[in-house]
């Protein structure tokens, strides 16, 4: 198995990046019957590269070793993802799907195995997705690893599922990585009226007196 760089989830921040592919998001705000069943309009996997803004939200399922194959199935075949290995035992080795809902629908987002056997996510969960950051957390050195590492991110647990006081410091959504204000999973665009959050923190800004 080709793993991923080991490092701290602490340095799972956020840095700008530069979004260079179309994503996909649930726009009804009903999850699908099947959440890995996501290549058309029913999740937030993008083309290629991992999904580059923050999501805060809490934990739908995580993908078992046929759903992982299963997704990296319909995304080959539509045409998606084509820079990985094309064997899709050794895609469910290295990556596990994570569906999040994030208020506004669920996403879809990669994690890495090595990363998830350390800090389990659970159902219920509040967790917070970003991109890595690769100041902090550079890309490993092996090509094929470094493949597997541009298409997922970090998964952090905030609040574990039923801590409804922790959770209650939260507001579940989606959140532009560089500021913290909530957009449109679709548009990318600012939301009107929903109040941003600090994105390192992930808690809701203050607002100015």
């Amino acid at each position: 198995m080709f793993r991923l760089r080991s490092i701290s989830k602490f340095l799972c921040v956020v840095v700008p990046f530069v979004a260079t592919t179309t994503l996909f998001a649930h726009a009804s705000g009903h999850p699908p019957a099947n959440p890995y069943a996501c290549v058309e309009a029913s999740c937030g996997i993008p083309h290629s590269g991992a999904f580059d803004q923050l999501v805060l939200g809490k934990v739908v399922s995580t993908g078992t070793d046929d759903a992982a194959r299963s997704l990296f199935r319909r995304m080959r075949a539509a045409g998606y993802w084509q820079a990985l290995p094309a064997d899709e035992a050794l895609f469910s080795q290295n990556l596990i799907p994570i569906v999040i809902d994030s208020g506004h629908g669920n996403m879809t987002v990669l994690m890495a195995r090595w990363e998830f056997a350390r800090v389990p996510l659970r159902e219920g969960d509040l967790v917070r997705y970003s991109p890595h950051n690769g100041g902090v957390e550079p890309p490993p050195a092996d090509s094929v690893a470094h493949k597997y590492w541009d298409v997922d991110g970090c998964a952090l647990v905030l609040c574990r599922a039923g801590d409804k006081k922790c959770a209650s410091f939260y507001v579940p959504g989606i959140y532009r990585k560089r500021d913290g204000v909530a957009i449109s999973a679709v548009t990318q665009k600012p939301l009107p009226g929903v109040a941003a959050i600090n994105p390192v923190t992930m808690f809701p800004k203050l607002p100015p007196h």
